[in-house]
């Protein structure tokens, strides 16, 4: 939801823009080891804390690197097959079968399916031809993201909004500050001015979609309640909601700070 709206307004390659772009490409790379410790913590759950505990992190790494490697020397030989053939059906054929295959992978080595298919994008992303894979699953796009947003949100108990606005209202309030502050922080101590990190906290104050991936993993492993994650999950969807809003005070301060600047 963010890059399309720096991409609106121009500010994908204002300094802004750069620092907004890498943090969010370090929240994806973010989401592997975090399913990695989700299932890790589940397949322990009520052991107390121990060195041997790491070991539990081993069959997933394994899996990981399995995928990785297996990915690295299959998928380019592969892939240069399907591009010989010059069509478009059997290269989106091809893309689609090796995300889902890579989820199943992934699955059957104990860890998420969506870690899987994410690893797939990343290894799809390596080869020389992922321009072409980029521009044939460029028009499934908006309706997968759609439909993950769907599923989502058929999944959300919409009224514990009702009967409890105000816990809803206050995470997302209290989570939106939180992050923003942070980032603000973080920005200054990496040295970007005050208006590009101004601009960076308020557009990237909201939950992000991979919360949804990360809070439905926790509760169907039984990590978090079924009430307090679909509770944060709620909050969550409203704080994307607020996203263009957020963009649009970022644009206003910057520019009313930009016209009452002195002239140098």
């Amino acid at each position: 939801m963010v890059m399309p709206l720096l991409v609106q307004n121009k500010r994908q390659h204002s300094r802004a823009g750069r620092a907004i772009f890498s943090v969010l490409l370090l929240q994806d790379l973010a989401v592997a080891p975090i399913l990695v410790t989700l299932s890790v913590l589940s397949a322990r759950r009520g052991e107390s804390f121990s060195p041997t505990m790491l070991l539990a992190f081993a069959p997933a790494i394994g899996g990981l690197g399995a995928l990785v490697v297996l990915g690295r020397v299959v998928l380019r030989p592969m892939m240069r097959s399907v591009a010989r053939a010059d069509s478009q059906e059997l290269f989106l054929a091809a893309s689609l079968l090796v995300v889902i295959g890579a989820g199943l992978a992934a699955a059957l080595a104990g860890i998420s399916m969506a870690l899987g298919a994410f690893i797939a994008g990343l290894l799809l992303a390596e080869t020389e031809h992922r321009k072409q894979i980029e521009k044939t699953v460029e028009p499934f796009q908006g309706l997968l993201l759609g439909l993950f947003f769907v599923s989502v949100g058929a999944g959300l108990d919409l009224s514990l909004l009702i009967a409890n606005p105000l816990r809803v209202l206050g995470i997302m309030v209290i989570t939106m500050t939180v992050n923003a502050l942070v980032l603000f922080v973080l920005s200054r101590i990496f040295r970007l001015e005050s208006l590009p990190s101004m601009e960076a906290a308020l557009v990237l104050a909201a939950s992000g979609e991979f919360a949804f991936v990360v809070l439905q993993t926790a509760m169907q492993d039984n990590l978090l309640g079924r009430s307090v994650g679909n509770t944060i999950l709620v909050a969550s969807i409203l704080s994307m909601f607020c996203i263009p809003l957020l963009s649009g005070l970022a644009t206003a301060i910057r520019r009313y700070a930009l016209r009452t600047a002195p002239a140098q």
